[in-house]
């Protein structure tokens, strides 16, 4: 059968516009849908000044991309923020965004990320952001360290020690331990495991320093920090509150009273850092110093120096360490490095200086301790000090015949007239066995014996065994009837002592502690 010429024609041009119409029905597909993986973004602690990233996730529901135009943060402040302010989420698929915790100050943070697309639920899409900020390093009181926090439901935050600040502050830095049964916000301490229980020992952990737990409903709570106040610090060993862990602990925060000492738990003075040649300590400018090269033992000077000094004459000084001298540093070689000295003597040492300018004698490493004296000779009249740690706890013992003292005068130029020794640059000491070079301990000039109405640094069982006691110049002695005459009525700081005795003795100086020098280094 034939078919007309416009009668095909119009049956391809049906078959066109109905495919026309099908190619058209799919094109005009509805907008894509814009889901988001989640609604809330906890980033959970961060340090302030750090930097958390999380990840979300677009996902288009439709064949359509979705152009996300703009993703704004409320408040505009906020901590938070986005990899990208826009992006495009191809249809039926994802598109991953960074998102970031920046926090500039301590505490809790809240925003709201708002999304806006060409999607079909534009209006609809929000994300919830969380963080809570902490100080990474912070600064406080050495001997009161920052409590533990609970900084979200399942962690908490504590500082621990990590150094120094200015001014003698101890320096924290912030640690997140998370807590597997969750934090105990009154004591921010982490719960234990869940435990049923009827009575507080229930809960006993065995540890002394998590507290006293507590039964309270049925179930058990953690204990607070058992540690307060002037006993802050808690000794798991010896299960006590203590003053001290470790020496910073004790700090002061003055460089002029050195570095204060944390032994079995208490704080102990620090020991001076200014000794030797250079007493006179600068707190404003953490520096130690000498003073006038003119008149070094001006008031002035000695003022300046706190107490901590004494005036060495031009010659022959009696003197002793003041102090329980530091462990890194040995008498001897503070000694033997002043260039001015002439010679120094005592009981078990002498050195001299020879032609040459060079140390001769006997002087070493651990000869010379704190319960010692010996004489001096500098060579122009000059401020000294001795460095270390007051101990007015210190135990001396004097014998009838003293072991181990240098008597012979053997030396080139020595000689021994009677019971004493005399070189050739005019310095003298005692040549018997009967000499104790003892030194006295105390900070401030005291009595030697009791009077009515001052305090004796000898106690009186141990004057009624002694026979003389001798100082530069000075000296007292037992007469026959027991009572005692002479020009020595004091003891001085840093001053040496020749003892002798007429029984072995073991004692202890009687400190005033009521004398302000003494009250002050004893704090």
């Amino acid at each position: 059968m034939k078919i007309g010429r416009n009668v095909f024609l119009g049956m391809v041009c049906g078959v066109l516009l109905i495919s026309a119409c099908e190619g058209e029905t799919f094109v005009r597909q509805e907008r894509s849908k814009l889901l988001l993986n989640t609604d809330l973004v906890d980033f959970g602690p961060a340090a302030v000044g750090g930097n958390l990233k999380r990840t979300i996730t677009f996902t288009t529901h439709g064949i359509e991309a979705v152009e996300v135009t703009a993703m704004s943060l409320e408040p505009t402040d906020a901590h938070f923020s986005t990899a990208e302010a826009s992006v495009t989420v191809p249809g039926n698929s994802d598109r991953k965004v960074d998102v970031f915790f920046s926090p500039t100050h301590a505490g809790a943070h809240e925003g709201i990320l708002r999304v806006e697309s060409d999607a079909i639920n534009a209006d609809d899409l929000t994300l919830q952001l969380k963080g809570v900020a902490y100080e990474e390093l912070i600064c406080g009181a050495c001997d009161s360290p920052p409590a533990a926090t609970c900084i979200t439901a399942t962690a908490r935050l504590i500082y621990n020690h990590v150094g120094e600040c200015v001014d003698g502050q101890c320096q924290y830095e912030g640690e997140i331990e998370e807590c597997e049964y969750g934090c105990h916000e009154p004591t921010g301490m982490c719960n234990g495991a869940p435990i049923e229980c009827t009575e507080n020992s229930d809960c006993d952990d065995g540890e002394f320093c998590n507290g006293a737990e507590v039964c309270n409903a049925n179930n058990c709570e953690p204990g607070g920090d058992p540690c307060t106040g002037d006993l802050a610090f808690c000794d798991e060993q010896t299960d006590t509150c203590v003053a001290c862990t470790e020496n910073i602990h004790c700090s002061d925060g003055f460089f002029c009273n050195g570095a204060e000492i944390c032994t079995g738990g208490a704080c102990g003075p620090g020991t001076t850092p200014c000794y030797g040649t250079t007493p006179i300590c600068d707190e404003e400018t953490n520096a130690c110093s000498g003073c006038s090269a003119e008149d070094p033992c001006s008031d002035s000077c000695l003022a300046e120096c706190s107490g901590n000094c004494s005036c060495l004459a031009a010659g022959n000084n009696l003197v002793s360490v003041a102090y329980d001298l530091p462990a890194n540093l040995d008498l001897a070689e503070l000694l033997l490095a002043e260039d001015r000295f002439n010679h120094i003597i005592g009981g078990r040492v002498k050195v001299v200086r020879d032609d040459d300018d060079n140390w001769v004698g006997e002087l070493v490493a651990g000869t010379l301790g704190p319960k010692d004296s010996f004489w001096v000779s500098p060579s122009a009249q000059m401020l000294w000090s001795m460095p270390g740690v007051p101990n007015f706890d210190r135990e001396y013992t004097v014998t009838v015949q003293v072991a181990g003292l240098l008597n012979d005068c053997s030396q080139a130029g020595e000689t021994c007239a009677g019971m004493l020794c005399e070189g050739e640059n005019d310095y003298t000491w005692n040549c018997d066995d009967q000499t104790n070079w003892i030194s006295f301990p105390g900070l401030a000039r005291q009595r030697v014996f009791d009077t009515g109405d001052e305090v004796g640094a000898i106690p009186p069982e141990v004057q009624a065994k002694l026979n003389s006691i001798i100082t530069g110049g000075l000296g007292t002695f037992k007469q026959d009837d027991g009572t005692w005459i002479g020009s020595l009525t004091h003891f001085e700081p840093m001053r040496g002592y020749q003892v002798a005795t007429d029984e072995d003795v073991t004692f202890k100086f009687n400190i005033d502690m009521s004398l302000p020098e003494n009250a002050s280094a004893s704090q």
